[in-house]
């Protein structure tokens, strides 16, 4: 039985987490057999909740090893550079985490972008990797988004320093495979999609939520509390995205599902939900043609509900993946390289993607026209792309038996 340790995961609450975890354990276990995946958890009871079999699928949830001060630690690196050189993370591991560490045949160091300067320095994870690789396990930084790190010369050595010692490094864009390539010196790379890709859908009945009018013309929009951090302060957004739904009503007679893609009771921050009915309260005189999903579903449900929506505009890269891969035109607002990098990789431009902090009506509509007269050419390519991704991914596992012999 083949052992594996997944890296940078804490909580299920983000469904893009939750994408990366089932497709990896399905690709998996379809390459490797039996397999026992272990994956750490802030709160397994709702993460067990929202995945009743894992254990039949060979994916196990642990406590995960979070003490208090990381995150007071990680912001201090980031804003004052703090020993940013000689003590990435300078605290000691507990020797029991550092001996289960030990007992796996491969960590992988998953999140999508936790390599990145959008959410704080990584120090707690890069000091997970090193356990890993002071222990001669083979470390792979799987399906990521890397950097970039213009901001900081220094912190650029440390990560090229860092990921120089993996064992493996898969990109899941070809822009970051670039950056890895060229800015960092790295030669441990390769250019694989997102897991997420090769997701299963998972069928929900769609009665108790779908709008009641226009039933079969539905977008479905995805917004994250991410447009106020990344965004432009000047701009209203839940102001303009409320003007836009009513332009798209007026204009397509169409109607509206609003698909939150984290729900985090605990974070507000971190919430889709809570923007998202800032909107939707907006939209009373709409009530019959603007929906909002505000039950609780696992990411393969939520792929299944975009699949089944005519277009698709999303904030959260996860939920354009569902949409890209279950061939819905798509507008991606992005606040990182990651849905440039993404976009480019599907279709040859990015024209289809909306800057965070250009997204107003306008700017929405303009390119939702453009999706809705390129209809027929997207879901060619994406039809194309998504049958050599999956082939790609295929391969992105087999890239691993080397660790085995």
């Amino acid at each position: 039985m083949k052992r594996f340790y997944l890296n940078g995961i804490h909580s299920f609450e983000n469904k893009g987490i939750d994408a990366i975890v089932r497709s990896t354990a399905a690709l998996l276990k379809k390459h490797f057999g039996e397999i026992a995946i272990f994956v750490p958890s802030e709160n397994i009871e709702y993460d067990q909740k929202l995945w009743p079999n894992s254990n039949q699928q060979g994916v196990f949830f642990l406590e995960a090893y979070s003490p208090k001060y990381k995150k007071i630690w990680q912001f201090l690196q980031k804003k004052t550079k703090i020993f940013l050189k000689k003590f990435l993370w300078p605290f000691p591991f507990p020797r029991d985490y550092i001996n289960f560490i030990e007992t796996m045949d491969i960590v992988l160091s998953v999140g999508g972008d936790n390599y990145s300067s959008e959410y704080g320095f990584p120090s707690f994870l890069i000091g997970t990797d090193k356990i890993a690789i002071k222990a001669k396990k083979p470390t792979v930084l799987w399906g990521a988004s890397i950097g970039p790190f213009f901001d900081s010369k220094d912190l650029e050595f440390i990560m090229a320093a860092h990921l120089s010692e993996m064992s493996l490094i898969t990109t899941r864009e070809s822009y970051s495979e670039t950056y890895a390539k060229k800015n960092l010196f790295l030669k441990n790379t390769l250019l694989f999609p997102d897991s997420a890709f090769s997701l299963e859908p998972e069928e929900v009945n769609l009665k108790s939520f779908w709008p009641q009018e226009n039933e079969k013309t539905v977008i479905g929009i995805n917004l994250s509390p991410y447009l106020n951090r990344f965004g432009n302060t000047s701009i209203d957004y839940i102001k303009e995205m409320s003007i836009f739904i009513d332009e798209l009503i007026a204009t397509y007679n169409c109607s509206i599902l609003l698909i939150p893609h984290v729900i985090s009771r605990s974070n507000t921050t971190q919430d889709d939900l809570s923007i998202m009915k800032s909107i939707f309260s907006r939209q009373a005189h709409n009530s019959s043609k603007v929906s909002l999903l505000n039950e609780e579903y696992n990411s393969a449900q939520l792929k299944y509900i975009i699949g089944n929506c005519n277009y698709f505009i999303g904030a959260r890269t996860h939920s354009t993946i569902a949409a890209f891969s279950s061939y819905v035109p798509t507008i991606s607002i992005g606040y990182s390289v990651k849905s440039k990098g993404i976009n480019k990789d599907l279709f040859g431009h990015t024209d289809y993607v909306i800057d965070t902090s250009k997204t107003t009506c306008n700017s929405l509509m303009d390119r939702f026209k453009r999706i809705v007269a390129d209809e027929i050419i997207i879901k060619e390519m994406l039809d194309k792309k998504i049958n050599i991704y999956k082939s790609d991914l295929s391969k992105a596992v087999s890239s691993l038996d080397r660790f085995f012999k």
